[in-house]
């Protein structure tokens, strides 16, 4: 393959594209998807931080598909057109806090429409952060509709979005679990760490989701494993493209489970307050934060419309398409720093 190189001044640092054919630079909006086997696994026994809250828990007595990079640009923006650029664009319809895409000039209406930015090597591939449970559940709902852009294609399939909301107490209505019969949904907590912990070949569980029980260090790609636990000028660790970091996977072959944004699943947690409390579950240290809670035995809840700066997340599957196979190679060097090679 051609090597074709590329590279961008980012907050005094520099991002070389290196290795990448055309085609991935034209950043399609298709999933590339991990096929999560052994059916029936054993359950986490490495201990837990809170009690009753993760021993025990990581058995799928089925197999599925999950998504190995967290959501593009390129497959938000695509979601987000398809509402956008119309009139009666719907009110959820809201953009991410960080991605890699801008509003497109050329377009005059009706609406707003989004392209890729010009101000990046590879925006397709930048992680969408700083979006809710619910955003996500309407975006499976998109995606099981086959990408209709007929309004109602967000609203249910998936996930019923007229249960969205709170009753008197404070707890959310939104549907619990995922429609019989969906074909994309957001991972229940039990996949979730099946996909990024487990290893079929070993029955194992690692303490963390990149196949170590070592905690990855945070650096920059070709530097370090993870852009966690590390930060550059202008937080420019946001703007590291997602699969920069491909020697580091799980046992199933997630991308970036460490870092990049904290994840969504699907399932409950009950905070013991008076009344009680219901959150969602979300799993991973995200982009400069500490690596803590990539440990198996660590995790955090929101309520299902916090729409937080480090938000994301990935999709899980039954039908998934042809997998798209490719792997951006990115080498971060700092300056003042020789590259160093993965």
């Amino acid at each position: 393959m051609a090597v074709r190189g590329a590279r961008v001044s980012l907050a005094g640092v520099w991002l070389c594209l290196g290795g990448v054919a055309a085609e991935v630079v034209a950043q399609p909006a298709e999933f590339d998807w991990a096929h999560i086997t052994a059916p029936g696994n054993r359950p986490w026994d490495r201990g837990e931080a809170r009690p009753g809250t993760v021993n025990g828990r990581g058995s799928v007595d089925y197999t599925f598909y999950m998504s190995r990079y967290e959501i593009t640009t390129a497959q938000w923006m695509e979601f987000i057109n398809t509402y956008s650029a119309r009139a009666d664009r719907p009110s959820w319809v809201r953009l991410p806090y960080t991605w890699g895409a801008e509003v497109d000039p050329a377009y005059s209406g009706p609406g707003t429409r989004y392209r890729l930015s010009n101000n990046y090597v590879t925006p397709g591939y930048h992680a969408v952060s700083g979006i809710s449970w619910r955003e996500v559940a309407r975006y499976c709902n998109w995606l099981h509709n086959g990408k209709s852009g007929e309004l109602a294609a967000a609203e249910s399939g998936a996930y019923d979005a007229s249960t969205f909301g709170f009753d008197a107490e404070g707890n959310f209505t939104d549907q619990l679990t995922r429609s019989p019969g969906a074909r994309y949904w957001i991972p229940s907590y039990d996949e979730w760490m099946k996909s990024a912990h487990y290893d079929p070949q070993r029955d194992y569980w690692y303490l963390y989701p990149t196949g170590s029980d070592t905690p990855p260090v945070g650096g920059p790609p070709g530097v370090g494993e993870t852009n966690a636990q590390f930060v550059l000028p202008g937080f420019a660790e946001v703007h590291i493209p997602l699969g920069s970091y491909p020697q580091v996977q799980s046992p199933f072959g997630l991308l970036d489970a460490s870092g990049t944004t904290k994840e969504w699943t699907e399932s409950v947690y009950t905070l013991p307050s008076l009344p009680p409390l219901w959150l969602r579950i979300t799993r991973a240290s995200y982009f400069g934060q500490s690596v803590e809670f990539d440990n198996g035995v660590s995790w955090s809840a929101a309520l299902p419309d916090a729409r937080d700066f480090y938000h994301g997340g990935r999709i899980a599957s039954s039908v998934p398409g042809p997998a798209v196979g490719w792997v951006v190679g990115v080498v971060v060097g700092v300056v003042g720093l020789r590259r160093r090679r993965a």
